[in-house]
């Protein structure tokens, strides 16, 4: 049952059944599955009656697949993590005429596990001869154990039939990252706080976990101790600003507690890693690009090349089109230097592959308008096209590559104007002032985190274009750092020009 009413900002699931096994954690993956955030939860066991009322927000989280890619080939990988291995698997994974539909990426104290969906480059079905399955794992598991890592390296085929963050964790908890020495310094300053306590008149082990809130963090908390058997008769989810607080009353399959020091400190060892699994330190970077053979074999070289480290990827294509999500660091697990992001910006494309966090140190030298993405550190041209269709504008680069754009959206009491990215993405609103003024007047309204002297740049180019009566295109040149440094895809140069519009619009 769902209720809206009892909260302003969530809505609240209340689950009551029959208790059974992993019942807890099919609730908590189908809602994570839908892209929905628990924020607080309570959850009671009662003889054989399960409850359940949790409040997901209505904030939604990042949006990828978990559930099996029907049809398609799955390989499982896990070895010892290092940079470049992706783009030696990937390499050879298209050297043998294989098609990455899918794949997820985790790594965790210098091991890594990947779950890659597979299908023939040519008949675009999945593999299923012996000799050409046998033929995938042999050169993977060469290129995974490397010089020293013979025993540990694994290399399996099936089909697709496991929900793929469910098997990750399988697949790192058999493979004990747990209990391996940290190779990276990823994830040391958010590691969580886990302990075990029995509590004896009960016959209960109750588990806290402290722990900074993200998507997902029930999710894999919940399927460590299921995976470990355990069962969870009671427990209570909050999240704040300040972090998550999670309780169990846990015990084994057979209705124990936990029994020792030893198995407590296991406990403790693996859900930390469960957690930190997921922790999204480093650059994050997005690629959307047009789908080809040996796409991510010539991206995973790039970042090879430029000794960037993949602490976690997720790849996805569809309709053609190749939807990724990676996170970077240097190759000791520091953060990138943002010079090196740019280098490879370059070279995969400016638009193609978008920084999703502020990589750069100084922010008086680097601003930030819109969004990061739309920063360059290069020289470049911009042609800004008023003879669009419709009365519109189009802003590419000099190779007619659509970077943002400008319509009409006019209603029967404003005259208006929405600045779109190249997928249609609204950026920002420019509506007329409905009141008498001497001078038409726009007022923008600005969401957070956009720099207002951008858009004045975008009204001083349109004023200019109708003032001067120009139908023809428009070339805006970007300037480096020496002259003015580029903010957004227009040159500061012009933003000064447009002081005096700021100022009047601002007051007004």
């Amino acid at each position: 049952m769902t209720d809206n009413a009892s909260c302003v900002n969530a809505t609240r699931v209340m689950i009551d059944s029959a208790r059974k096994d992993e019942i807890l954690l099919e609730a908590v993956q189908v809602l994570t599955d839908l892209n929905l955030s628990i924020k607080k939860g309570y959850v009671s066991s009662d003889g054989k009656v399960e409850h359940g009322c949790i409040e997901q927000s209505f904030e939604t989280i990042q949006n990828t697949r978990s559930d099996p890619v029907d049809g398609m080939t799955a390989l499982e990988l896990t070895g010892t993590d290092r940079v470049g291995l992706l783009s030696e698997v990937f390499a050879v994974l298209s050297d043998l005429n294989c098609d990455v539909v899918e794949s997820k990426v985790w790594t965790h104290n210098g091991r890594i596990a990947s779950l890659i969906y597979l299908k023939d480059t040519d008949s675009g079905c999945p593999i299923e001869d012996s000799h050409k399955i046998d033929l995938i794992k042999a050169r993977l598991r060469n290129v995974l154990k490397g010089e020293n890592d013979i025993k540990s390296a694994k290399t399996s085929v099936s089909m697709a039939v496991t929900h793929a963050e469910r098997r990750l964790h399988q697949m790192m908890f058999a493979d004990r990252d747990y209990a391996r020495s940290r190779g990276l310094k990823i994830g040391v300053e958010n590691s969580p706080s886990v302990s075990v306590q029995n509590c004896l008149d009960k016959g209960y082990s109750v588990l806290n976990v402290l722990s900074k809130d993200r998507p997902k963090l029930l999710f894999d908390v919940v399927c460590t101790l299921t995976d470990m058997q355990y069962v969870v008769f009671h427990a209570t989810i909050n999240t704040t600003e300040d972090g998550a607080h999670l309780e169990f009353f846990i015990k084994h399959m057979d209705g124990t507690p936990i029994r020792s020091e030893a198995e407590k400190e296991r406990v403790i060892l693996c859900l930390s890693a469960a957690i930190e699994r997921r922790a999204s330190e480093g650059v994050r970077l997005e690629l959307r690009k047009a789908d080809k053979p040996g796409l991510f074999a010539e991206v995973m070289r790039t970042f090879r090349e430029n000794a960037l480290n993949v602490i976690r990827a997720e790849i996805t294509t569809t309709t053609g089109t190749a939807l990724n999500m990676f996170y970077v660091t240097d190759a000791i697990g520091n953060r990138v230097d943002s010079k090196v992001i740019d280098a490879v910006r370059q070279r995969i494309g400016m638009v193609d592959l978008r920084v999703k966090e502020v990589v750069h140190e100084n922010e008086e030298e680097n601003r930030v308008t819109v969004d990061v993405q739309f920063m360059s550190p290069y020289p470049f041209d911009i042609i800004v096209d008023h003879t669009y269709s419709g009365g519109n504008l189009l802003i590419t680069d000099i190779n007619n590559k659509i970077l943002l754009k400008v319509k009409p959206c006019n209603t029967t009491f404003h005259n208006q104007r929405v600045l779109l990215d190249v997928d249609d993405k609204p950026i920002v609103m420019l509506r007329e002032k409905m009141q008498p003024l001497e001078n038409v007047k726009f007022v923008v309204t600005i969401h957070p985190n956009v720099d207002y002297a951008f858009v004045v740049a975008l009204i001083a180019i349109i004023d200019a274009m109708k003032s001067c009566g120009i139908k023809q295109k428009l070339v805006v040149k970007g300037i480096k750092n020496g002259g003015e440094v580029i903010a957004g895809v227009f040159a500061d140069v012009i933003v000064a020009a447009a002081t005096s519009v700021v100022s009047s619009l601002h007051n007004d």
